[in-house]
């Protein structure tokens, strides 16, 4: 594959990633050709060969993309120094507004597709977003001393899980239009609830 350099071949590069990844997204891999993300992103066929190998190459850059930008949406609240209850609500709010907004359930349905053809872009994604997020959160529970060293990424993947749940299967089945700020409150604030009980029933 070329190395791009140039300014246009930059812009070229970056118009063919943003194509194809909303074509991906929108299709899947197999509803999607070259040809037709030519028709959209302009220029040659040969362009994509050359930047990227083939389809699947672009693919590949498409994930690496959206990996990249995949920034866990509470970094901020696991830095400071916020009260456990306080925090976790922050934390489960950022995290479904992340997690239920479109480019994000159309990545979670591509992932899952494209999982037993393309099994190392699979994990790539897995870990650059809800195992880093799990990290993350399990780092905030470490602070907290919720749970006994070593238990605290097990924990906050009970409480990440919990928050999802039902509405992600949902958003993922497109049957269901995307909750409401004041509805995803609620929903993290009865989950927040329930978590600190069961934790602190334990302890």
């Amino acid at each position: 594959m070329a190395n791009v350099r140039g300014p246009r071949s930059q812009a070229r590069r970056a118009e063919i990633l943003k194509v194809a990844a909303d074509l991906f997204m929108s299709q899947g891999y197999e509803g999607v050709s070259v040809d037709a993300i030519v028709d959209r992103a302009g220029g040659t066929k040969t362009n994509i060969y050359t930047m990227f190998g083939d389809k699947a190459g672009l693919l590949g850059a498409v994930v690496d993309e959206q990996c990249k930008a995949a920034a866990i949406p509470f970094a901020d609240v696991v830095a400071s120094d916020v009260k456990l209850q306080a925090g976790l609500q922050a934390i489960g709010q950022q995290y479904l507004a992340a997690l239920y907004s479109k480019n994000s359930i159309r990545l979670h349905r591509l992932m899952i597709a494209e999982a037993p053809r393309f099994a190392a872009l699979s994990r790539k994604w897995f870990n650059a977003y809800p195992e880093a997020a799990r990290k993350a959160l399990g780092a905030f529970l470490a602070t907290h001393k919720v749970a006994s060293r070593g238990a605290e990424l097990r924990l906050a993947g009970i409480f990440l899980g919990m928050l999802a749940g039902e509405q992600l299967v949902k958003q993922l089945a497109g049957g269901t239009a995307t909750p409401a700020p004041a509805d995803i409150k609620d929903q993290v604030r009865q989950c927040v609830s329930m978590f600190l009980a069961a934790v602190q029933a334990k302890s």
